[in-house]
């Protein structure tokens, strides 16, 4: 419905969850099950789709520079934006520094930079490709500190329980 008025399809998803949480009626345990293996269906084809793009699009410009700004993003923008966001919360700081390192991320950020791209922003093609290099550089460094980090947190839960 929110296509045919044209509206926005992502606020009209969140209004349906709000309204189902509203309802509060009790979902039979295959349906959840459903849920979360066709989210992961949809999550991968959308790894696969978006990694697609980033090939065919390329990057144009300084390497260096590109370099330069994912590892800000990376190490210091986004982790930093996360701690802001803890601000006056309680959460002991190992559980802070392991969320500003590993979340959020994920299939939003890959959703923004193909609004971008399908925008008329006069550097939508710029943004869209420093985008996916972040995000690219996030799924890497990510994946491959996963592990290490889970025990790294793991070890400072265990510690103060």
């Amino acid at each position: 419905m929110a296509e045919v008025t044209y509206g926005n399809g992502l606020i009209a998803a969140f209004v349906a969850g709000v309204g189902l949480a509203f309802a509060e009626r009790e979902l039979p345990d295959a349906f959840l099950h459903f849920n979360e293996n066709i989210a992961a269906v949809l999550q991968v084809a959308t790894f696969v789709l978006f990694g697609g793009l980033i090939v065919a699009t390329g990057f144009d410009g300084d390497g260096l520079a590109l370099a330069a700004f994912v590892v800000f993003a990376l190490l210091v923008a986004r982790p930093a934006a996360v701690l802001v966001a803890f601000a006056g919360s309680d959460l002991p700081r190992p559980q802070k520094l392991f969320v500003a390192w590993f979340g959020p991320k994920g299939v939003a950020s890959m959703l923004f930079a193909l609004f971008v791209l399908e925008s008329a922003a006069p550097d939508r093609t710029l943004v869209f490709e420093l985008a996916s290099f972040v995000i690219l550089a996030s799924i890497m460094s990510h994946g491959l500190t996963d592990t290490v980090g889970a025990r790294w947190i793991d070890e400072r839960v265990q510690g103060e329980g």
